[in-house]
């Protein structure tokens, strides 16, 4: 036993020093963006389909869905925009620097929290995490409540292919 437990310290010891770390950028910033800059934002999105992901720290959906938005977005940078509906910018920068995986930006939506939806022409959000995926025309193709899954399929597909 005494044997087990030093042989498992010293595996833990070489991967922790042998293994090279990655360094997640830190968030410094919050940028709180109105309606028209986040709109205008998403439509400069490289890829076909776009997706705004509305979310807040403290929303237990959002923490679910956060880390499978995040990959979809390295897997396929430039598809998704994050946006906090937090009240509390600094609540939500501690929550985006405390995520494994954040390929976003802080941002947050500054005035008017329905004021987006008014812009898009949609209802406004029931409930979090809230998704507006927008089409390669920028214009709105749905706003609701699905699963993070649904989305990062969504976004991963290739839509050249029949």
């Amino acid at each position: 036993m005494k044997h087990f437990i030093l042989s498992l310290f010293t595996l833990c010891m070489i991967t922790h020093y042998a293994l090279p770390s990655v360094a997640k950028d830190q968030i410094n910033k919050i940028h709180a963006l109105n309606a028209s800059e986040i709109i205008e934002k998403t439509h400069s999105l490289k890829n076909p389909v776009k997706v705004i992901f509305f979310y807040a720290s403290w929303c237990g959906y959002c923490r679910k869905a956060m880390p499978i938005i995040a990959e979809a977005e390295i897997e396929k940078a430039g598809s998704i925009i994050a946006v906090s509906v937090d009240d509390n910018q600094l609540k939500a920068l501690k929550y985006l620097n405390r995520q494994e995986l954040m390929p976003f930006e802080g941002i947050t939506l500054d005035g008017d929290k329905n004021s987006i939806e008014k812009e898009l022409g949609i209802e406004n959000r029931k409930g979090l995490p809230f998704y507006v995926i927008i089409g390669p025309d920028n214009e709105v193709k749905f706003s609701g409540n699905v699963s993070a899954e649904s989305i990062k399929k969504l976004v991963l597909r290739d839509f050249n292919k029949p």
